[in-house]
């Protein structure tokens, strides 16, 4: 984007400040150190509406949880599987012999 931005137009304290020019400026500076930042738009208007299903960038340490909780459930999942089919085919166990032997 050509052009200068001036300090106000891309200060979000400012009421001159202008979203598209922050957007691009090499120069802007956060109002809060520890603010978090967004990929973009979409991320931002969720973090809004609360949705914990997308993350800012630099919060490394919640999507390894996040992860790591998605990878918990996945494993009780298929374990929960596993135990009801096999409660499912026990009554069949042992009984392949039995078919043999008919045939």
């Amino acid at each position: 984007m050509s052009g200068s931005s001036s300090d106000s137009e891309i200060s979000a304290c400012s009421s001159k400040f202008d979203p598209v020019k922050a957007l691009y400026s090499d120069k802007l500076k956060l109002p809060v150190a520890g603010a978090p930042l967004y990929e973009n738009i979409q991320q931002f208007e969720a973090a809004l509406e609360k949705q914990e299903d997308i993350i800012p960038v630099g919060h490394g340490h919640l999507v390894k949880l996040r992860e790591e909780e998605k990878e918990r459930k996945k494993l009780e999942e298929k374990q929960q599987l596993e135990d009801k089919n096999r409660q499912r085919f026990a009554k069949y166990e042992g009984r392949e012999f039995e078919v043999m032997y008919l045939l």
